[in-house]
């Protein structure tokens, strides 16, 4: 169900929570699809992170817009350009066989994300905040990095004005 109006925390991961946003080129196709969805259907996005096996992010979708499409359009898009990406290398490694899929590591991948997303509509000041903070620190909390300011695929580098953003967003 989608609630114009709200604004969404969503969580997306990737397929049996496969470490697949393990390098900058994957990263930055997904960012590059976030960023080209939210100009095209004009969501408002508040925070953002990207680490090995999900992505999170803060939406307000325009009204009218649901967010599950906006969810789908993302996630197709982003497997789509991985698998483009991995054209080269999979015609080079005859061990990967599915039309489309790809080696990752030894493993051969036909699809990186899993079918379902979570949401949450956020309900309070208080709770964006937090939700906010949540996001830029997840790469902290999942032991990745000590300190997010090392860690370039978040909304960290746009709140805290860090010179180091790699898409624009939102703010409240």
């Amino acid at each position: 169900m989608n609630v114009d109006g709200e604004i969404y925390f969503v969580t997306s991961n990737t397929i049996n929570d496969q470490r697949i946003f393990t390098n900058n080129e994957y990263c930055q196709i997904l960012l590059k699809n976030i960023d080209f969805y939210r100009r095209k259907l004009k969501f408002r996005l508040y925070a953002y992170c990207i680490i090995p096996w999900h992505v999170h992010l803060l939406i307000l979708p325009r009204r009218g817009k649901n967010i599950s499409k906006i969810m789908q359009l993302i996630k197709y898009r982003t497997a789509r350009d991985i698998r483009k990406y991995n054209h080269d290398l999979r015609s080079r490694q005859p061990g990967c066989r599915l039309p489309g899929a790809w080696l990752e590591g030894q493993r051969c991948l036909n699809s990186i994300w899993q079918r379902s997303f979570h949401d949450r509509i956020v309900r309070s000041d208080r709770e964006l905040d937090n939700k906010i903070d949540y996001i830029n620190y997840n790469a902290v909390k999942h032991r990745i990095v000590d300190d997010p300011i090392t860690w370039p695929y978040s909304s960290f580098h746009n709140h805290y004005k860090t010179e180091k953003e790699l898409i624009e967003i939102d703010y409240i």
